[in-house]
């Protein structure tokens, strides 16, 4: 229903903005769960440990590449489980790396060496509960997922931030008196 006054139908141009402010709080929701699904789907039955490296080694395979592994100890309330996997850039187990032997070098001289002398670095493990052995996987990145939730942290903030009532976006209604 639209008021009318002597100046005309006052309550279209507030409905219109109304309207886009709610489609576009809407939009940016949807927009905050599409980016966090994969975070969602890569993290759901598994939980997250930090481990040290235990050893890492390479394996030449071929003439000028070598493949890099890794063994690391995952704690968990029901023991300490020794477990290899590593973890890609969408959270998921891989098989170890092939690089160039000059590049799989480095990787393991970053992987052994240590921060102070005594203390390794701290990588995110996901296991699965019921197998952490069998499940496990080092994550030596972030990963696209970790980008995905953070992102979608900003938009649902921000589409709840819009969905609020404030006095800057609502329209003042004056009366006109007759």
């Amino acid at each position: 229903m639209t008021r009318r006054s002597a100046l005309g139908n006052t309550a279209a141009p507030g409905f219109q903005r109304g309207r886009a402010r709610r489609w576009l709080v809407r939009g940016l929701f949807v927009l905050g769960v599409i980016c966090a699904l994969p975070a969602v789907l890569s993290l759901r039955g598994r939980e997250a440990v930090g481990v040290q490296v235990r050893e890492a080694f390479l394996t030449p395979v071929g003439p000028n590449q070598a493949q890099v592994s890794v063994i690391y100890d995952v704690d968990t309330p029901r023991g300490t489980w020794m477990a290899w996997g590593q973890g890609n850039a969408w959270w998921q187990r891989q098989a170890d790396p092939i690089m160039p032997l000059a590049e799989a070098v480095n990787r393991v001289a970053a992987l052994r060496a240590t921060l102070d002398g005594m203390h390794r670095p701290v990588y995110r493990v996901l296991f699965d509960p019921n197998d952490p052995a069998g499940t496990a996987l080092i994550l030596f990145d972030a990963g696209i997922p970790a980008w995905g939730l953070k992102l979608a942290v900003v938009w649902v903030t921000l589409s709840l931030l819009l969905s609020l009532p404030l006095p800057l976006w609502e329209r003042r209604r004056t009366r006109i008196r007759p």
